[in-house]
């Protein structure tokens, strides 16, 4: 590979990047702007839903596909959305807020079909003006919405900290180094699968059990999961031969992690945000 082309692909890693991180951000507002209350949660819970799809998508693409028709086909989902999307409405929240009544009324038609968006729109009025009128907080960091921040803050950081990245990212190397007796793409497919499938259980789940409990169980049992599959790598760099018969092991302690951040630390952070901090 040329040096011109790692310097491009450089360039578009960060580019994407930065995109990435602005949209996902304000696609949990906007969801959580739109959505009922009765199923705010599992619209919140989506956005990861998206993402462990869009990461099966990779995983299944390539196993068949080279790097550049990999790039070329993933660029087919953006340009659908942005076109998609240019017909979908503002958030009623965000308008109301700029005092555009009118707008927010026939977004909210839009969104919710032949009902009647009045006590919908009262109810968003009101929201708004309890936030505006509250002035305890607003600068310190004592305040309600200072300690917001700090929670959000620090539920984003310890969900890039927990290691979910380097785990999809190198998935493909750990099973390679494990010798693992199914071939690395395969066991990379079974974990997008499983996370695909565990997100969509934590979407019905998270307004049965609330955040609290899903949060404090995934993040124990990642923990786990992590210091199993780093005492096997340990053992299998000094005596391959005692742990020869459990090559199996580590599939199922990424699957297990994969499951648990999927079900917590994955999609939870993102719609958090938008239901502790202030409108």
């Amino acid at each position: 590979m040329s040096g011109r082309v790692v310097v491009l692909l450089y360039v578009a890693r960060f580019t994407s990047g930065v995109a990435v991180g602005a949209v996902t951000v304000v696609i949990s507002l906007y969801n959580c702007e739109v959505a009922e209350d009765r199923v705010r949660g599992t619209v919140g819970a989506y956005l990861q839903l998206m993402i462990t799809v869009g990461i099966l998508w990779a995983y299944v693409l390539g196993a068949f596909l080279d790097y550049y028709w990999l790039s070329l086909v993933s660029c087919v989902v953006p340009i659908i959305f942005f076109l998609s999307f240019l017909f979908v409405p503002e958030s009623p929240l965000f308008l109301i807020a700029r005092g555009r009544d009118e707008d927010a009324e026939r977004s909210l038609k839009w969104l919710r079909g032949d009902h009647d968006v009045r006590p919908e729109m009262d109810r968003l009025r009101q929201l708004l003006s309890r936030s505006s009128s509250g002035t305890v907080g607003k600068t310190s960091w004592r305040g309600p919405t200072g300690r917001a921040v700090v929670i959000t803050i620090g539920l984003m950081a310890f969900q890039q900290l927990s290691g979910i990245n380097a785990v999809i990212f190198y998935s493909e190397r750990i099973f390679e180094d494990a010798g693992s007796t199914l071939s690395p793409s395969l066991s990379t497919i079974i974990v997008g699968v499983v996370q695909v499938l565990a997100t969509y259980a934590s979407s019905v789940l998270v307004d049965r059990t609330g955040r609290r409990v899903l949060l404090l169980l995934s993040d124990t049992a990642m923990a786990v999961c992590l210091l199993v599959l780093s005492v096997y790598f340990f053992i299998r760099e000094r005596h391959p031969d005692h742990v020869a018969f459990i090559a199996w092991l580590p599939l199922a302690s990424v699957v297990v992690y994969i499951v648990l951040f999927s079900v917590g630390f994955g999609p939870l952070p993102w719609f958090m945000i938008a239901e502790i901090v202030p409108t």
